[in-house]
């Protein structure tokens, strides 16, 4: 969704828009999901959070400063260079 590259879903985290508005990382959230890069995840959350790319992406609003939030999350949270732990199935 960020980058626009096409992966196999092996190598893909999903992105949830919860019913409060939050933007949750799981496969098996309820909702709509979206499909972010996993070795690229903050870049690619933080690419679509700067074009609009989550209101697409959800059919619905997604407030600028909970994607720009979730994005930056994201960035610190993972130490440089490292990936995300495996998907949950």
């Amino acid at each position: 969704m960020g980058c626009g590259t096409v992966r196999h879903a092996a190598e893909l985290e999903r992105l949830v828009l919860t019913g409060t508005g939050q933007l949750a990382l799981g496969r098996h959230l309820a909702g709509r999901g979206a499909w972010l890069c996993r070795e690229s995840l903050a870049e690619c959350a933080g690419k679509a959070a700067r074009t609009g790319r989550f209101a697409r992406a959800f059919r619905r609003p997604v407030a600028r400063p909970e994607a720009e939030r979730f994005a930056m999350e994201l960035s610190s949270s993972l130490p440089s260079g490292a990936e995300p732990g495996p998907p949950t199935r």
